[in-house]
């Protein structure tokens, strides 16, 4: 789907019926906080995601299939394609909950949108997101988390680093691979 010519989708679809959902920002980001959450199993991480994702104004019924409510909610969330599983033991480099003011701010900065205030849909604010510029504060943070020390050659450079790693460290311990989980449930 193209931002700049389609309309932005307000439900998703499921057996061909349509259910509306919440399309604000920080409705995907507390989903995102749920598939993560692993103290509660996956049957209360699908209910409570559908608590959160469907506008139970217009539709009082959760639907009936739940592996392909949780595919068109993975749809939604990863912006009109499902998340690739990743076949390489990644890093996270940014957590919204644990990263929030570092975020708000490159906002305001850089958008003038104050996420306080702002009505944004989920995948506006998704393109947004990955168009910061690598000035803003988060960028930086993002890229020191994702380094491979490894691959860094000169022990100051290496040592310098690591220390930044670790200021910037994301200090839950339960961050998953989303795909991951959500293939795991097929």
């Amino acid at each position: 789907m193209n931002l700049l010519t389609s309309t932005l989708p307000a439900h998703i679809e499921i057996e061909g019926e349509k259910y509306p959902v919440n399309t604000d920002f920080r409705i995907w980001i507390k989903f995102e906080e749920v598939l993560k959450n692993t103290q509660i199993s996956e049957l209360e991480r699908l209910i409570s995601a559908c608590e959160l994702c469907f506008d139970f104004k217009k539709k009082k019924r959760f639907p009936k299939n739940a592996a392909k409510t949780l595919k068109a909610l993975m749809e939604f969330y990863s912006c009109g394609a499902l998340p690739q599983k990743n076949t390489k033991k990644s890093v996270p480099t940014c957590s919204f909950s644990e990263d929030g003011g570092y975020i708000y701010g490159a906002f305001l900065a850089q958008y003038g949108i104050d996420l306080t205030e702002a009505e944004l849909h989920w995948w506006k604010f998704c393109a947004l997101f990955s168009s910061l510029q690598s000035e803003q504060k988060i960028c930086e943070i993002m890229r020191i988390r994702g380094i491979d020390l490894s691959r860094i050659k000169d022990s100051e450079r290496r040592r310098e680093l690591r220390k930044l790693k670790n200021i910037y460290k994301l200090l839950k311990t339960n961050e998953i691979d989303i795909a991951g989980e959500f293939e795991k449930a097929f």
